[in-house]
Formats: structure tokens, sequence, C-alpha cells
């Protein structure tokens, strides 16, 4: 009894230590993509110019819960999304692992990122885009 006892605690204390919680101090910091990729309509011209501008990117989710996003591409779509990025703030859904950013009075709508972990990898899914970024956090 004492030998099931033991197995289940330890159990219990080996998860905890090496899972991760997605919550809002997670999310907060400074992310690079390590690689991304397109689950769906990967042959779109437009998806493809998504990816690589995404791909390029910094994201950056302050404490205080403004964005920022910066990226090496010279996409103009990719310029047109960074203008309409400008001074949005992030809010985290917790219950559905959504990191939504814009407005308030837009519901943060602007871009949608589904977070989750699968094999110690950090994955941000863009809702709507089918890109799937695996994440690093750099600062």
């Amino acid at each position: 009894m004492k030998l099931k006892i033991f197995l289940f605690v330890f159990f219990i204390g080996i998860t905890t230590a090496f899972s991760q919680t997605i919550d809002e101090k997670f999310v907060a910091g400074k992310w690079k993509v390590k690689k991304a990729i397109v689950t769906k309509n990967g042959e779109n011209p437009e998806i493809l110019e998504l990816l690589d501008g995404f791909q390029k990117a910094t994201y950056v989710f302050n404490a205080n819960h403004t964005f920022e996003f910066s990226t090496t591409s010279k996409s103009k779509m990719i310029e047109q999304l960074g203008n309409i990025f400008k001074k949005n703030e992030w809010y985290f859904d917790a219950n559905k692992k959504q990191l939504r950013v814009g407005h308030n009075d837009d519901n943060y709508s602007n871009i949608i990122f589904h977070i989750k972990i699968e094999d110690k990898k950090i994955i941000f899914t863009i809702e709507d885009t089918f890109i799937e970024m695996v994440m690093k956090k750099v600062k």
C-alpha cells in the first residue's frame, strides 16, 4: 500500500514539475518563431506571404498588456498588418487558450493565437490562416 501511495505522489510530482501552465505570466515576454508551417491551403500565395512575414517576426506581449510586432519581411501585406497592430493590446483567454490582440472595443480581434504545448514545443496557431508556429520565448 505504501508503495502505491509513493508511486502516486511521485507521478503527480513529476507531472507537475514538467508541465507548463499557459497563463498571462507564461505569455508575457518577447517571442520569436523557430519554425512555421501552413497546415491547410499551403499553395495559396496570400497565405505563403503571411507565412513568410509571420515567420520573420518578433512578437512582444508586454506585462502592461501592450503588444509590439516587428518583422524583417518586406511584404506589403505584412506592412499593412504591422500598421494595424500599432498601439494594440493583448488579452489572454485562459479557458480557450487564446491570445487575442486588438482593442477592448473590438474584442481583441485583430489577430488571435491559439496556444498549446505539444512534445515540449510551444505552438501558436493563427486563427483563420492555418499557420502554425513553433515559438521560443527569448525574454
